[in-house]
C-alpha cells in the first residue's frame, strides 16, 4: 500500500534475496505482483520463499488507513488443493479485515478471490 517511488526507494537500497527459483527480483515485476495484491485483497507467496508452502496473507489497517502489519497463514503444498486455497484466502482476508475493525479502521479492501497457483 506504498507509493511506487518509496517502493522502488526501498527495493533499490534492500535488494530482495533469492530464496527459491520462483522469487521476484525484478522491481518492475514485483510492483505488478503488489498491484494484483491490491486488486485482490490477499497476498500469495507462491513457494517464492519456500517450496514446500504457499502463504498468504492479508493487511490489517490503522484507523489513518495505513497498514501497521499482517495476518498470514503458511500452507503445505501436500495439503493444498484449491477449496483449501479458497478457504484459507477467505478466511484471512475475513480475519485481517475484522481485525482492522476493531482497531478502528473504516478502510479496508474489497476482496477478489486470487487465483489457485496450482500444487
Amino acid at each position: 500500500w506504498r507509493d511506487k517511488d518509496e517502493i522502488c526507494d526501498l527495493l533499490e537500497k534492500n535488494p530482495p534475496s533469492r530464496y527459491t527459483d520462483r522469487a521476484i527480483l525484478k522491481i518492475e515485476e514485483f510492483i505488478t505482483h503488489l498491484g494484483s495484491v491490491r486488486e485482490h485483497g490477499v497476498a500469495v507467496d507462491n513457494r517464492e520463499t519456500n517450496e514446500d508452502n504457499i502463504c498468504l496473507a492479508a493487511p490489517v489497517f490503522t484507523t489513518q488507513q495505513a497498514p501497521i502489519g499482517a495476518i498470514s497463514v503458511s500452507v503445505p503444498n501436500l495439503r493444498l488443493n484449491e477449496d483449501i486455497f479458497t478457504m484459507v484466502a477467505s478466511k484471512v482476508h475475513a480475519a485481517s479485515s475484522k481485525l482492522s475493525r476493531s482497531l478502528g479502521s473504516a478502510y479496508y479492501p474489497a476482496f477478489k478471490m486470487p487465483e489457485y497457483p496450482g500444487g
